[in-house]
């Protein structure tokens, strides 16, 4: 099974709708909060993403939270 990144903010609640997703799911992720990791901060700079929550699964990016393209990058 592929491991997803997850980043987010705290606070945020489609971030948090998107957690309880993949864990209902048994996707398993590594979270990256924004306002904590400036590490983090600068990815997504760099891959030209400002939307929340965010997530890399594989080669893919998917910026918001769409279960229907997560679940499709899982598969591929």
């Amino acid at each position: 099974m592929k491991t997803i990144t997850m980043y987010s903010s705290n606070g945020c609640p489609r971030c948090e709708k998107a957690k309880k997703f993949l864990g209902e799911k048994g996707y398993k992720f590594v979270e990256r909060d924004i306002q904590f990791d400036k590490n983090a901060q600068q990815e997504l700079r760099d891959m030209y993403v400002s939307g929340f929550p965010s997530f890399i699964i594989g080669n893919e990016i998917i910026e918001g939270f769409d279960t229907k393209r997560i679940e499709a990058a899982m598969r591929g």
